[in-house]
């Protein structure tokens, strides 16, 4: 018996193309820009894009361009924090949790790459620079 199992690409047309679904259960990963863009702004609705739960709100586009454009932080951080505040009071998403967590590293171990979700999903890799004396 052969079988081909194929679940992401056909997660991926049911979900970002087809919008096929009653409920998804994914997660993100985000860079330092923590840009959330895509999954929220109504110019990203539509087969193939980010924002596959058709979220729409004038407001958020609105707080969403203008953090796209804006070069102080602190007004960054204040559009993110009402735009966050609107996210929370809509509830486009159930957010199961959020990570909190931080690492310290001895700077003697190399090659340490911390995955957010499993912290030693690389620990393989690691190894100790020992210094010649």
């Amino acid at each position: 018996i052969k079988i081909n199992f194929q679940l992401l690409p056909i997660w991926r047309e049911k979900i970002f193309n087809k919008q096929d679904f009653d409920i998804v259960l994914g997660t993100w990963t985000f860079d330092k820009s923590v840009n959330i863009y895509t999954l929220f702004h109504s110019s990203e609705i539509g087969d193939g894009k980010n924002n596959f739960i058709s979220y729409h709100n004038k407001d958020a586009d609105d707080l969403l361009d203008s953090s796209r454009k804006e070069t102080d932080p602190e007004k960054f951080k204040e559009t993110y924090w009402i735009l966050h505040q609107m996210l929370h009071d809509e509830l486009p998403y159930t957010f199961l949790w959020s990570l909190n967590q931080y690492a310290a590293c001895n700077n003697r171990i190399r090659n340490i790459q911390l995955h957010s979700f499993y912290y030693f999903t690389f620990i393989d890799g690691w190894f100790e620079e020992i210094s010649q004396k």
